[in-house]
């Protein structure tokens, strides 16, 4: 006994739908014919009607049993119509299918009886005439890759063999787990299964999909590597899952798979697959609506249900084989998770259109869901035995996730593009932060070096000027000159004061230039080398300065005397150099700051820089331009390159 779920089903497609293709009485049609007559090609004749019933799988597994009168009475009569197809059962099913045959051929021919699809295993039995009994004559079962089965095909192949004109009674055996049955099957001669089979994937357009499928993967895949965007990601897992879907569908994982993949796939079951990539295309929808930012509960949600649905594929093999009495219950629960995800599909959808921001991306999925809703509903009609329709070769599914993949590798380029442009203005956000923090660190630079120029010429500087003047006032004298002794270490100590005055002056000079604001770069530096040039000191400074530099920006013309002044103090310390020459000159595109010196070099040993060198790259990179150092045992050169904005 069927639910009624099941019947309600049925009803509201036939309205919508028409009359479902499924096998109808023989009383329909007429008195079909008994036998069904084989030739050259393969087919079932218009009006043609076999006997078929469906027992549960724990049954008897000898024909014979079926052959009793009481038994042959329960057998129904069908029309083919490409498929034997009793949708959903409920149970592990076993289906007998009676046929009288008769060749045609005038000479002795191999036929093949195949199924094509979702059958565990499969027997032929023939009985000849004038023979006693049935007899198995062929056998092959889909936990088998092709190359291990008796007859290698992508089908499960039972050859059987015909004398011309001979009849015979054929009893085939279908083994069905999964709960429905839905197996296109046919009777063709060997040599046409051959032909069928070495242009199958051409003839049935399937080389062709494999190929998009493949190249759809490999693109988003590759979006995936530069972006690193979750999406991309899923879905070239959506791809890879309905592509073995597809092939589970077709038989053709039997050709392509490795005999370990190959059975794992079979353990977890082909519709538990598809379950996983409708997972997947829920979470690429989840993302791409950005459901999370506004929808915060029905994306809770939207994630236990694909956890459920992860969680019960994981476990779906092993409570098959743990508890087969199970199996009824395991089968309805996958069939709700199916429906489940596809409805909250478009209930995330019809959340995503509240939001005036989500109203857009949501329109822009809409199609991609819409393709597949429609492949999935013929699909799984079906598989539920509703309809047994096929439009497009080799199966509508096929070519709506190939509609829906095509759909969504432009959505998913415009998101990488649009990706790209928000990373982009994100970095010119950054750059525009690090610019201001570091205009606030010079800013705070400047203030800081202004304050202690001020300390140092307003307090230091009377200091020393006061004890000067008193070490040279008249008591002082008087009392030194008493002794030439005395008188000397006068003279030496009125040097050094003269000498510590004048560096604090200079200290004071480089850390607040006063003529920059006054005279400019060029009188700035000029008073700077005049201090460091004393006629009776250890070092000759010499400048080079162009004429229009006082024409530069304030900050322009300070940040060039920072960079001058920290570099020609440097060679004074630190090079021990005897002979300085500094030369600032602006060309078009950059003003230009060369310092050299004819002192020890820089230590190549050495694993850092000092903190004054460092200190000017680091000032230089920050407003955009170069630093080049050349330096020998015969003295340094540094050049600044600072880059000039075009007027």
């Amino acid at each position: 006994m069927r639910p009624v779920s099941y019947w309600l089903f049925l009803l509201g497609f036939l309205l919508v739908l028409g009359p479902p293709g499924r096998a109808q009485p023989a009383a329909a049609t007429g008195s079909p014919p008994d036998t069904l007559y084989l030739g050259k090609q393969s087919g079932w004749p218009p009006g043609y009607t076999f006997r078929f019933r469906a027992v549960h799988l724990n049954s008897r597994a000898r024909p014979e049993f079926q052959e009793r009168p009481d038994r042959q009475l329960r057998f129904r009569s069908g029309i083919p119509n490409d498929a034997l197809n009793l949708g959903l059962l409920n149970r592990p099913a076993r289906v007998w299918v009676r046929l009288p045959v008769a060749s045609t051929l005038a000479e002795r021919t191999r036929f093949v009886c195949s199924v094509e699809q979702f059958a565990d295993s499969a027997v032929l039995f023939v009985q000849r005439a004038g023979q006693p009994g049935l007899v198995r004559v062929a056998g092959a079962s889909s936990w088998v890759p092709a190359a291990q089965r008796p007859y290698p095909a992508r089908v499960l192949a039972l050859p059987f063999t015909l004398d011309a004109g001979e009849r015979a009674l054929l009893y085939l055996r279908i083994d069905v787990r999964m709960g429905a049955v839905r197996l296109p099957w046919r009777i063709s001669t060997e040599d046409w299964l051959r032909q069928r089979e070495a242009t199958y994937l051409v003839d049935s357009r399937w080389l062709w999909l494999l190929g998009f499928y493949l190249a759809s993967a490999g693109f988003v895949l590759l979006l995936f590597a530069f972006l690193r965007d979750p999406i991309f990601l899923l879905y070239s897992l959506y791809v890879g899952l309905a592509s073995l879907f597809l092939m589970m569908n077709d038989g053709l994982d039997a050709y392509f798979l490795p005999p370990a993949l190959y059975r794992a796939l079979w353990q977890v079951g082909a519709y538990n697959v598809m379950l996983l990539a409708e997972v997947c295309a829920l979470g690429i929808l989840l993302l791409f609506v950005r459901l999370r930012a506004t929808q915060p509960e029905l994306y809770r949600i939207g994630v236990v249900l694909c956890a459920t649905a992860v969680v019960f594929v994981g476990a779906f093999a092993a409570l098959l084989e743990l508890r087969p009495d199970w199996q009824v219950g395991i089968y309805i629960i996958r069939e709700l998770l199916l429906g489940t995800v596809l409805l909250y599909g478009g209930v995330g959808l019809g959340a995503a259109t509240e939001n005036p921001r989500q109203r857009k991306l949501a329109a822009y999925f809409l199609p991609t869901y819409v393709l597949f809703f429609i492949g999935f509903t013929v699909a799984w009609l079906n598989h539920a035995g509703l309809t047994n329709r096929h439009y497009l070769q080799p199966n509508d599914l096929a070519w709506a996730l190939c509609a829906e993949m095509l759909v969504l590798s432009v959505l998913l380029a415009a998101r990488f593009r649009h990706t790209l442009r928000r990373h982009a203005l994100g970095r010119v956000r950054q750059a525009r932060q690090r610019e201001a923090l570091g205009v606030r660190l010079i800013t705070a630079q400047d203030e800081e070096r202004e304050r202690l120029a001020r300390e140092l010429h307003d307090a230091l500087g009377p200091t020393l000027t006061a004890l000067h003047l008193a070490w040279q006032g008249r008591a002082v004298r008087e009392a030194l000159a008493t002794s030439e002794q005395a008188s000397q270490a006068a003279a030496q100590a009125d040097r050094l004061l003269r000498q510590v005055r004048d560096e604090a002056r200079a200290i004071s000079h480089a850390l607040l230039p006063a003529e920059l604001s006054a005279g400019g770069l060029a009188a700035s530096l000029a008073a700077l080398a005049h201090d460091l040039d004393q006629p009776d000191g250890p070092v000759r400074v010499s400048t080079d300065l162009g004429t229009d530099l006082d024409e530069l920006p304030t900050a322009v013309q300070l940040a060039a005397y920072r960079i001058a002044a920290e570099l020609l103090h440097n060679a004074v310390r630190h090079a021990q150099a005897r002979r300085i020459v500094v030369q600032v000159l602006r060309y078009p595109a950059c003003l230009e700051v060369v310092v050299e010196d004819d002192g020890r070099g820089l230590n190549p040993s050495a694993s850092t820089e000092g903190i004054g060198l460092r200190g000017v790259r680091a000032r230089v990179a920050y407003l955009g331009g170069q630093v080049h150092v050349d330096s020998s045992e015969r003295g340094t050169i540094i050049i600044a390159e600072l880059p000039l904005l075009p007027a």
